[in-house]
């Protein structure tokens, strides 16, 4: 599982819980990928690294991006970033584009292909995919942008995801689910085939700003495991 922080109190509750692949850092509260700061980045990054999590950083939308931000991070204990392509999905330079944000980072760096199922249907994603595999990235992030319009299984249907999937693992890149995914969702998520499924909301006291839960995560890491044995 890939859980998503905000803080680095979150951030060392997750990280010392079994069950949780990769720390994930982002501000809710400035999007779906909303950054949360250099500084937070830094300090969460040293403490995920001290447990020997995977560790995931968003970096906000492409259009909006601060390139000082991007050369102050400490890119040493991270292993993927992410960036949303919101306004870039019709536009033809989106790999440049993005390759010019990500110019600094280490190439070791994993880069996520943001795939949002509230802008883009399934036959878009899968042009992206081979596009995106040839500019270096290696895994594929099926999101929503606007989590007021609900979760990915409200925009795409299961066979839809499980292709994108599929197009993915054909070129060798690792498929991550998430997009408002929650306990009564497990059933159908395990069924894409997914690498990783990310949660934020479904760990949270409140909706995904509100700050995450102990107790929350605890039981959505046995549910977890119960409906995967099941």
């Amino acid at each position: 599982m890939l859980v998503s922080v905000k803080s680095p109190a979150e951030a060392a509750i997750v990280a010392a819980t079994d069950g949780v692949t990769v720390v994930d850092v982002k501000d809710p509260s400035r999007g779906s990928l909303g950054c949360a700061g250099t500084a937070v980045i830094n300090r969460i990054a040293a403490d995920v690294a001290a447990v020997e999590k995977q560790f995931s950083v968003a970096l906000g939308e492409l259009k909006d991006l601060d390139f000082d931000d991007v050369n102050r991070i400490q890119w040493t204990h991270v292993d993927f970033v992410k960036i949303g392509l919101s306004g870039f999905y019709e536009n033809p330079n989106w790999r440049s584009r993005l390759q010019d944000a990500l110019a600094n980072v280490p190439k070791r760096v994993r880069r996520v292909l943001v795939l949002y199922v509230d802008h883009v249907n399934a036959a878009v994603a899968t042009a992206m995919i081979q596009d995106a595999k040839d500019s270096g990235m290696s895994v594929v992030l099926l999101d929503t942008y606007d989590k007021t319009r609900g979760g990915t299984f409200a925009h795409w249907a299961d066979d839809d995801v499980r292709s994108v999937f599929e197009s993915a693992r054909r070129r060798t890149m690792t498929t991550v689910l998430a997009g408002s995914i929650g306990l009564a969702d497990f059933p159908r998520a395990f069924g894409t085939g997914a690498d990783l499924i990310g949660v934020r909301g479904a760990v949270c006291d409140g909706d995904r700003s509100g700050s995450l839960s102990k107790q929350r995560l605890d039981r959505l890491i046995r549910a977890y495991h119960e409906v995967r044995i099941g």
